[in-house]
């Protein structure tokens, strides 16, 4: 029986044998092309170059060039081996290589389509800069204190206790005399480490706030302990702005170049598994300033009073 790690082997396995098979119909290679073979079978100079292609320029060296030589041979090996055990005929490499093959046309196809995208300007970048104060020219460092609690012990009473708390130390007596149990974590945040719709509001916040922000099984009590200035200027960040809105800007139009193939096509759903898809995380753009977000999960919106501010 395959273990999975054995199929993620077979997949780079498998295809590389159905590459090998579409290279019968190329012409016949040159010697100069010919790196190395193995058993008779030939790897080129065209597979090497398709292998470092992605290695900066000037980084390239002999060495490098060298292990992608060696890593090519050692693939060879593999690929002869799986079709010796015929593994290019087993149901489930198969279904495996078709997959890759389904992403490999699918990302060929993005990329085609979103070609020729406009790279944002130096206007874009300024207008970015001055609407986001709290990230960039208002920029904070906070000192907060995270405290990790049972979801189904954040009950309306534990709320109320923790509605007048001040300082962590009051937080904690009040967990304590709630017989909560947590786990306190004391971290200092850049401003550029929060969620960018939640920034301002953050910024907002007054000493002893705390934040609600529930993950599942578990809720999350962001306290806010102390915060100080820490501006940056716009020449100092343009090109992660830039990045950013480049990003966002190929994100927007790959979704609604999407819409517009679905307009166009005819999609019948024979089985449907829910109403509405789970949330997938999805590949974000580079974020301004190394921009991550430093809570998961939805804010608690009911959280609205003095001492809890839900956001």
């Amino acid at each position: 029986m395959l273990t999975k790690k054995t199929s993620l082997c077979l997949v780079a396995v498998s295809v590389a044998l159905a590459l090998a098979a579409c290279s019968k119909k190329e012409d016949k290679k040159t010697p100069s092309q010919v790196l190395a073979r193995v058993n008779g079978a030939e790897i080129t100079l065209l597979q090497l170059n398709s292998l470092v292609g992605n290695v900066p320029q000037g980084q390239a060296g002999p060495a490098v060039q060298q292990q992608a030589l060696d890593q090519l041979v050692n693939q060879e090996l593999l690929v002869q081996k799986a079709a010796e055990l015929k593994l290019d005929r087993d149901p489930t490499v198969l279904q495996a290589v078709e997959m890759a093959r389904r992403d490999i046309l699918a990302r060929a196809a993005s990329e085609k389509l979103l070609a020729g995208a406009k790279s944002p300007s130096q206007a874009d970048v300024a207008d970015f800069y001055n609407k986001n104060p709290a990230l960039f020219g208002q920029r904070r460092i906070y000192d907060v204190v995270a405290f990790i609690v049972p979801t189904a012990d954040l009950n309306d009473s534990v709320r109320k206790a923790l509605d007048n708390v001040k300082t962590p130390d009051e937080a904690r007596n009040a967990l304590v005399a709630a017989k909560v149990r947590f786990d306190a974590r004391p971290s200092r945040v850049p401003a550029e480490k929060f969620p960018l719709a939640l920034l301002p509001k953050i910024a907002d916040m007054k000493q002893g706030d705390i934040i609600v922000v529930p993950e599942g099984a578990n809720t999350t009590l962001m306290q806010l302990v102390k915060s100080e200035p820490a501006p940056v200027e716009l020449d100092k960040v343009q090109e992660q702005i830039k990045g950013y809105l480049a990003g966002s800007q190929l994100q927007d139009s790959a979704k609604n170049k999407l819409e517009e193939l679905k307009k166009a096509a005819k999609i019948e759903y024979v089985k449907r598994f829910a109403s509405e898809p789970a949330a997938v995380a999805a590949p974000a753009a580079d974020k301004p300033a190394d921009a991550a977000p430093a809570a998961k999960g939805n804010v608690d919106q009911d959280a609205l009073k003095s001492g809890v501010k839900g956001l």
